[in-house]
């Protein structure tokens, strides 16, 4: 506000020079001429000085925004001196100045004072996904004003895991030294998922792993199949888990149970660890195998 006041000190001055001039030069004609000149003058200044064209300018303008599909979205413009018409474009095509935008049925202007102009979109859905800007028009004496173009992203959370020999079973039943291959998938992340195998302790399973990352039919959304392999060592649970950059937060698949098969395992255990010549001694032989 700095440099319109002192646009307004220099107008105030030229004004008052202007006056003294006239009203110097008609010393010589009637006073009721002379009063009528002062006041044609004295309101020339005003409406120079106070009634004038002023520049409008962006106090706010918007930025990028990184959404979640299904949330309330709000695209801020903010103008001081709002004179012209606002209205926001979407890749370049005008959305329209009424603020309910009708033609658009998930749209809407917020335009509850003066110098705001925000973009509502409730819900946000993937066909949003663009470049905005926000302009105001022009007026006699003022010009247009736009602001710069922010880019829209609808991000979605990945979907829930599922472990792919779950479907007949949770159990798989794997020969002693063998080799398994489990495959994991989850669909509908954006970004894609990041997939890891655990252990049901919560531990990193350490082995063999590939992750393929695949667009889904809508082209918007992500697959990410990921496929593990490893020789268990012992009966146990494994699962995987899927998150993402904006999706910290992991999901979590059913668990599948591993078995081992293996051919009978015998131990024998003595009554005593020490025995004499003459002393009763019992063993006992104990057997185990799955199945």
């Amino acid at each position: 506000m700095l440099v319109k006041d002192r646009k307004q000190m220099k107008a105030e001055a030229m004004i008052n020079m202007l006056v003294n001039t006239s009203l110097t030069e008609m010393k010589g004609t009637s006073l009721r001429m002379a009063l009528l000149v002062y006041i044609i003058l004295t309101v020339i200044s005003e409406s120079i000085i106070y009634g004038g064209p002023t520049h409008q300018y962006f106090l706010k303008e918007p930025t990028d925004v990184r959404a979640t599909l299904g949330e309330k979205v709000r695209l801020p413009c903010v103008v001081k001196n709002k004179t012209g018409e606002c209205q926001w474009t979407k890749d370049g095509f005008g959305l329209g100045t009424d603020p309910d935008l009708s033609g658009f049925s998930r749209y809407s202007l917020d335009m509850s004072s003066s110098n705001t102009c925000d973009l509502i979109l409730d819900p946000v859905q993937y066909e949003d996904e663009g470049l905005y800007q926000c302009q105001v028009g022009a007026v006699p004496g003022v010009e247009a004003i736009t602001s710069k173009p922010v880019t829209l992203i609808v991000n979605h959370e990945p979907g829930l895991p599922h472990i792919l020999q779950t479907k007949h079973g949770d159990v798989m039943e794997v020969s002693e030294g063998e080799e398994i291959v489990v495959e994991c998938e989850s669909q509908g992340g954006k970004p894609a998922a990041d997939i890891v195998w655990k252990h049901k302790d919560g531990t990193k399973v350490a082995s063999e792993i590939v992750d393929i990352v695949t667009r889904m039919d809508d082209k918007e959304l992500f697959k990410t199949y990921s496929v593990l392999k490893f020789i268990p060592e012992k009966d146990e649970e494994i699962i995987c888990t899927a998150f993402s950059d904006q999706f910290r937060a992991p999901r979590v698949s059913n668990g599948l149970k591993i078995r081992l098969k293996h051919k009978p395992r015998v131990d024998i255990e003595f009554s005593k660890e020490n025995v004499q010549e003459g002393d009763n001694l019992e063993a006992f032989c104990k057997a185990k195998a799955y199945p």
